[in-house]
């Protein structure tokens, strides 16, 4: 019994779309330091070439916006808040101390 063509017809598309060479990646720096010495030398020579650090925080200045936005992360803090801030590092020093006082004095 053979297959539908159909079915046929697919898997020599899905075969046709396997690329033969598959794309060049990126070498890390951490295959680099484990490969013996001549394939390391042989990496490093198909790395770019780094850009120089003047170029690139020019490049970076550019790019970066010129007003200064305002920090979105942290909203003001309200007299309430630090009020509230106050209180629970007063509760917490009173923890801390009172076991020991209560010790000494019953003691």
């Amino acid at each position: 019994m053979s297959a539908p063509a159909h079915f046929l017809e697919e898997a020599l598309k899905r075969y046709a779309a396997i690329d033969a060479e598959p794309e060049p990646r990126s070498l890390s720096p951490e295959l680099i330091l484990v490969l013996p010495p001549e394939e390391a030398q042989a990496a490093r020579e198909l790395l770019p070439d780094r850009e120089p650090f003047e170029d690139w925080l020019e490049r970076l200045r550019e790019t970066e916006p010129t007003t200064a936005e305002q920090d979105w992360e942290f909203e003001a803090t309200s007299r309430r808040g630090r009020m509230a801030g106050a209180a629970f590092a007063a509760a917490c020093v009173v923890n801390a101390t009172l076991p020991v006082i209560l010790f000494l004095v019953v003691r």
